[in-house]
This record gives C-alpha cells, sequence and structure tokens, in this order.
C-alpha cells in the first residue's frame, strides 16, 4: 500500500500530512469498500471536520490582518430566505460603489445564521471602509473586528456551528474570485521518523493515529513565524 505526503499551503499556514492510500497516483478504479464500514454518524462528524478546514483554509489564503469580520443584524424580526437575498443585494451595492470608484474588487466569505429566531449574517471581507458599510447595511447595526491570528480554525468553527447544528448542506457563501490553498502531493518510501516545520515556521499543532478506516496518519500544522501569538479561538466564544 503506498505511502504519500501532502502538503497544503494556505496564506501563512503549512498543513502536512504522511498517509496511506489504497489509490496511486495517477491510476483508477481502486476500491473503496474501507468506506462501508463507517457509520452514518461517523460520516457526518468527518463531512462537517473536512467543510470547516476547507473553510479555515480558504480565510488563510486569501484574507490578512488588514482585513474585517463583520456581524450584520437587522432591525426587524425577518425570515431567513428574505436575509439571504438582502446579503446579496448589500454586496452588489458594495461591488457598484467599489467598481464607480475604481477599488480593488470585492472578496467575502459569508455565513447567515437564525439563531433564536433572529437572524444575522457572519461576513469576512477585505473592504474596511466603515462609513461606506453604515451607508450601504440599510437594516440596522454592525458590528466588527480585524482579523488577527495565524490560523483560523476558530473562526471557521464558529461562524459554521449554526449551521452544522440545523444540518444544513451550504455552510456558507463566498466572492468567485477567491484563490484556492497549495496542495502538493508526492509518494513516499516511508513515513518520516518526525516532521519538522521548514525553516522560519513554528509547529502550533500535530499529531500520529491509527484506526481501521484510515491506517496510520501523521500530521502538522505550521505557521510562519512572525512574533506575533494571538489565536481568535481564544477570543470567540464558541458556546
Amino acid at each position: 500500500m503506498p505511502i504519500y505526503g501532502k502538503m497544503i499551503t494556505s496564506g501563512d499556514v503549512i498543513e502536512y500530512y504522511e498517509y496511506f492510500s489504497l489509490r496511486e497516483i495517477g491510476k483508477q478504479g481502486s476500491s473503496r469498500g474501507s468506506n462501508i464500514n463507517l457509520t452514518e454518524e461517523w460520516k457526518k462528524d468527518i463531512n462537517i471536520t473536512n467543510a470547516q478546514k476547507t473553510l479555515c483554509r480558504t480565510i488563510n489564503t486569501n484574507f490578512t490582518r488588514d482585513d474585517l469580520f463583520f456581524t450584520f443584524g437587522y432591525r426587524e424580526k425577518v425570515t431567513e430566505e428574505f436575509a439571504r437575498k438582502e446579503l446579496q443585494l448589500f454586496f452588489r451595492r458594495l461591488k457598484y460603489y467599489l467598481k464607480r470608484n475604481d477599488k480593488p474588487k470585492l472578496k467575502y466569505i459569508a455565513v447567515t445564521e437564525a439563531k433564536n429566531t433572529r437572524v444575522h449574517h457572519h461576513v469576512i471581507m477585505n473592504f474596511v471602509d466603515l462609513n461606506i458599510v453604515g451607508k450601504l447595511w440599510t437594516h440596522g447595526g454592525f458590528y466588527n473586528i480585524h482579523l488577527y491570528s495565524e490560523d483560523y480554525a476558530g473562526l471557521a468553527q464558529y461562524i459554521t456551528k449554526e449551521s452544522i447544528k440545523n444540518d444544513h448542506k451550504k455552510r456558507w457563501s463566498q466572492s468567485r474570485n477567491l484563490d484556492r490553498p497549495k496542495v502538493d502531493v508526492k509518494q513516499l518510501k516511508k513515513f518520516s521518523k518526525e516532521l519538522k516545520p521548514k525553516k522560519g515556521y513554528r509547529i502550533i499543532e500535530s499529531y500520529s493515529s491509527y484506526n481501521d478506516v484510515t491506517g496510520h496518519v501523521k500530521y502538522m500544522k505550521s505557521v510562519k513565524t512572525t512574533g506575533f501569538d494571538i489565536s481568535i479561538r481564544n477570543e470567540v466564544n464558541t458556546e
């Protein structure tokens, strides 16, 4: 059974996996029988974890500490369907403003939540002029904070918690101009004795695990050394 090393680079974050695989690179038709023994609950948990990792990597790749995390609310009680349409209209107005004023194109990730019957939106975007945002968002108040972490796993979990609880298939929306993380995969002769970060990076998470479904997996997440060590997972209440 071949062993692979996968490196995923998203912004200042590098994730590295070493793992067994039933499928060799470039070959088709390999068995997927290992999925048969997965329970529905396990499959659901895996899908949630993978979705949050995808969101985290997307944030890491496309946004920096110069960008903002917004929460937009409504003065009155509205339906979730109405709120989703109004958020898209807000983005449309903002894009029009940016185009007319020859400013960089809007990049965003948005999640709509209906918590305790009150609908609101979590939005990460690269537009930081609060005066303009206040004029274009016509439904009530909003608050914002600068993105100030090195890795946004905690933020990804926070803004998807309600959609996961309600089992929404589409957990977030995003602008079409977002970049994807860089993924490099190569076949290895054997597992590394110890995973070490690239020069200029430090490890923030690592583990080695084994189970009957995935086999042996080694994992390491590292971030570029910047002297800045504040994580949003410690700042946001995720309950």
